[in-house]
């Protein structure tokens, strides 16, 4: 069964759910051949730390990488994620699967793109980010909907 977390992020509900096994794997391949050091940054992005603590670490990751291969693996990442946004209708669900989607809900909101690319990651990935000898699990701030 996919596991499937949720956390509030920037003051947005998102929810995640794992991608099968195989189709994860071949994500993690090209993150790693891609976005290799980059993974370390996002992957401790903490909401708490200022964003100079972690510029020096994305923008070492980023400057080899050509723009419209980021946008692409964001696609990719975000693919079973979701946002809850509240307007002046109530809540809506936007699915995070296009362009379109990811600008209307981040505009003005890099820095929570971040964080939500890297709770994706961790929800896709999280043996990987597990400390050593623990069970992997997400940190104790996203709540599992499974």
């Amino acid at each position: 069964m996919l596991k499937t977390e949720m956390k509030e992020i920037g003051g947005l509900r998102f929810t995640t759910t794992q991608l099968p096994a195989m189709r994860g794997f071949k994500l993690f391949t090209k993150l790693v051949k891609v976005a290799g050091p980059i993974l370390g940054a996002l992957g401790e992005l903490d909401p708490e730390a200022s964003m100079a603590s972690v510029a020096g670490p994305l923008a070492a990751g980023l400057q080899n990488l050509d723009p419209e291969e980021v946008v692409s693996l964001s696609l990719e990442i975000l693919v079973n994620t979701s946002a809850v946004v509240t307007d002046q209708t109530g809540d809506r669900k936007i699915e995070l699967t296009t362009r379109e989607n990811i600008d209307k809900v981040f505009n003005g909101r890099l820095r929570t793109l971040l964080e939500v690319l890297a709770f994706a990651i961790r929800v896709n990935f999280s043996d990987f980010f597990a400390s050593s000898g623990a069970d992997p699990a997400l940190p104790a701030t996203a709540t599992s909907v499974a």
